[in-house]
């Protein structure tokens, strides 16, 4: 049976080896008893057999390809072509349905689906840590945001009473998008459908209505994921800054005879004040 110790690898049957093994002193084992376990009984096996990977998955990897699949549905209607709708308030609609498909989104405001899957892909694979934070050091990424994360919810509860998990998990939107996604999928795909059916080379039949609700959905995917993915990378880099200044301020804590001493010297005005309206 695997063991963690046997995967250290300990030659028992060199004699050099073996001429340095002492046992633990009583004092020792005692206080080695005294000292709470470091993993329970599953994370001692997944250790003791070297399985200790594929503990995580993004949650949303399956509905971003669908997404991104209804996007280019769209793309692909009348190859490429401007549709044309019955009226002129249905062409603009279709017109709108297409930027947000493959260009620039409405209002020249974000890249359209397209582009923002790849985006969107790519910050909830580092949320969900299925990837490891590499080169890239700017982005969000679970490692460095859960630990902010735990360390925001035991501040703010002291600075403003907060009670509620926003600051553990405000910087993970991303990956809690699957539900609002899906359901625009699924009530997307059959509005694609009846697009598809209404055309006759690149004029469409297709009704205000269904115009109007392809639009606002196509619309919806792509702001949905634009919103969240900004929000929880400026979540990240205010939970990183808010930190900074904890550390900042956090140093003057605790301050024995001799620092307290050497800051009377070397602290500023401004610290001093600080310092001497708290004693």
């Amino acid at each position: 049976m695997a063991s963690v110790y046997g995967r250290l690898g300990f030659d028992s049957t060199n004699p050099v080896a073996n001429s340095i093994v002492q046992p633990l002193a009583p004092d020792v084992l005692a206080q080695m008893k005294m000292i709470p376990s470091w993993m329970n009984a599953w994370q001692t096996k997944d250790v003791a057999e070297a399985n200790t990977g594929g503990y995580f998955q993004n949650p949303v990897a399956n509905t971003i390809i669908n997404v991104n699949t209804v996007a280019n549905t769209m793309i692909r209607m009348a190859n490429g072509n401007p549709l044309v709708g019955s009226t002129g308030t249905i062409t603009s609609l279709l017109s709108n349905t297409k930027n947000n498909a493959i260009t620039i989104g409405r209002s020249n405001t974000a890249a359209g689906i397209s582009s923002e899957c790849n985006n969107f892909t790519y910050i909830t694979n580092r949320l969900s840590n299925v990837v490891d934070m590499g080169s890239d050091v700017t982005t969000t990424h679970y490692t460095i945001a859960i630990g902010y994360g735990k360390m925001m919810s035991y501040l703010t509860n002291q600075t403003d009473g907060v009670q509620n998990n926003s600051p553990s998990i405000g910087g993970f939107t991303s990956v809690y998008t699957g539900n609002t996604l899906n359901a625009l999928v699924a009530n997307t795909t059959p509005l694609l459908t009846i697009l598809t059916n209404s055309l006759t080379g690149n004029n469409s039949s297709i009704s205000l209505s269904d115009a109007q609700n392809l639009d606002n959905n196509m619309y919806q995917m792509l702001t949905t994921m634009v919103s969240c993915r900004t929000n929880d990378q400026n979540f990240y880099v205010n939970s990183g800054a808010v930190f900074h200044d904890y550390n900042e301020v956090s140093q003057f804590n605790g301050m024995g005879q001799s620092q307290t001493q050497l800051i009377k010297m070397i602290g500023s005005p401004k610290l001093l004040s600080r310092i001497n309206a708290n004693t």
